[in-house]
């Protein structure tokens, strides 16, 4: 959605997104998993568990307003045999 400041409309969007490797690595007892320490593709990987809840922080260009902004996450998990899940949320 869309906030108006002064004259300019500004649109919502996500600036970075952390997926809390080591937050979630303790929880989920996968710390200890070689791609939550080095990854592929220069960095952690995230590794959760199906079916428990994990964090993340997503960091917005500016506040989000509930009564005006709309947000969905869609979440794609890929695996060694190419299982895909997508989700739709909103908030």
């Amino acid at each position: 959605m869309e906030a108006v400041i002064g004259n300019v409309v500004e649109v919502l969007s996500v600036r970075a997104v952390d997926l809390c490797v080591a937050e979630n690595g303790a929880i989920h007892n996968t710390s200890q998993f070689e791609l939550m320490s080095q990854g592929r593709a220069g960095g952690p990987q995230l590794v959760a568990r199906r079916g428990q809840a994990f964090a993340l922080s997503i960091a917005l260009n500016r506040p989000y307003n509930y009564v005006q902004d709309a947000i969905s996450f869609i979440f794609s998990v890929t695996g060694r045999y190419f299982v895909r899940f997508v989700s739709l949320f909103h908030a």
